[in-house]
């Protein structure tokens, strides 16, 4: 997938984030600490409505994403600003409703979908989060959750290690195992129409997984 030209279209410290978050090597992390608790209140997103964190996932830098999760612990006070305050995980872009966790695995990146799961596991409320942000569905293609997108992605291998995170991170919740888009496609279905039987026992395995004709 490619990413948005447009997306480093911001001024001030917000846009030297990133443009830091953007760079194809290490991003240099003291940098990006230093920015972002610079802020007084949540990082700002682009003129396309992404946020650091979904321009993280949409380079591949988990590197960068790490210094924004420890930037972030270091402003959350547990009361006024909360982690989720500053990295807004659960933030959906406009043109399409994608989250972060949409964007990394649409790059079949399964290093950064485990890196966002777990910065979601490490929240307070950590259940509701992941939660909320495995439902989030885009609004083309209609509906989709990450986890649809993961069972079309077209590398085999890939798309067992997205899945399997995925669904250990939604714990059997049938709300988001079990979602289908508009056009009536659970996860299931999509993995049986391309004939991945290693996802579709995983599916399946759960227990409450269902194809909807």
């Amino acid at each position: 997938m490619d990413a948005p030209e447009t997306a480093l279209l911001v001024e001030g410290d917000a846009g030297s984030v990133f443009a830091l978050c953007s760079q194809q090597g290490s991003a240099p992390m003291d940098v990006i600490k230093a920015l972002v608790a610079s802020r007084s209140a949540g990082v700002t997103v682009d003129q396309l409505g992404f946020t650091p964190v979904m321009v993280c996932a949409l380079f591949g830098q988990a590197d960068a994403l790490t210094a924004l999760v420890t930037a972030a612990d270091g402003m959350a006070d547990g009361k006024t600003t909360t982690r989720e305050d500053v990295l807004q995980l659960r933030a959906q872009e406009p043109a399409r409703g994608a989250t972060a966790l949409h964007l990394a695995v649409l790059r079949q990146d399964a290093v950064m979908v485990s890196t966002l799961l777990a910065v979601l596991a490490a929240t307070d409320d950590d259940a509701e989060a992941c939660a909320q942000v495995l439902g989030c569905r885009l609004a083309s293609p209609s509906g989709a959750t990450a986890l649809h997108l993961a069972c079309v992605a077209a590398d085999a291998d890939t798309q067992q290690q997205l899945c399997e995170a995925l669904v250990s991170a939604a714990a059997g919740r049938a709300d988001v195992i079990e979602a289908a888009t508009s056009n009536g496609f659970t996860a299931l279905r999509a993995a049986a129409a391309l004939g991945r039987r290693p996802v579709v026992d995983l599916l399946l395995g759960i227990g409450g997984a269902v194809v909807r004709s």
